[in-house]
């Protein structure tokens, strides 16, 4: 239980320094954490980077996005097989333990499929 990957590539992102937001990708471990030892499931990351025709792909024009930056700052996680408390459960626990670094946890569908976005604000200095 813990962290899956819907692709390899996607983990090779993941735990690459340059190419994850540090904060991030511990944020992320911990809500696994979290997930595996009060809902008995796995958290499954379905984005990481994402490339500039990538985005215009699903937005039909190049919407910003953390998804976009370098280190990305944005990760989606598959909300399906998650009930609509446990997502709650997720929201708040990211809530309470890192509130105060304005964080967003967004639990939407653009057209591609319900899921979480879960992202942290540009580090100062950063592309």
């Amino acid at each position: 239980m813990g962290l899956l990957f819907k692709r390899p590539a996607l983990e090779e992102q993941f735990y690459s320094h340059r190419g994850m937001d540090a904060r991030l990708r511990g944020m992320i471990l911990e809500l696994a954490g979290f997930v595996s030892r009060t809902a008995g499931k796995n958290l499954v990351v379905t984005e990481v980077r994402r490339t500039p025709e990538r985005q215009r792909e699903i937005y039909g024009y190049l919407k910003p996005s953390r998804h976009l930056d370098s280190p990305c700052g944005a990760v989606d996680l598959r909300s399906r097989g998650f009930t609509a408390e446990e997502i709650l459960e997720q929201q708040n626990w990211i809530e309470y333990w890192y509130g105060d670094w304005g964080i967003r946890f967004i639990h939407h569908d653009v057209g591609r499929g319900e899921h979480i976005h879960i992202q942290v604000p540009r580090l100062v200095g950063s592309r």
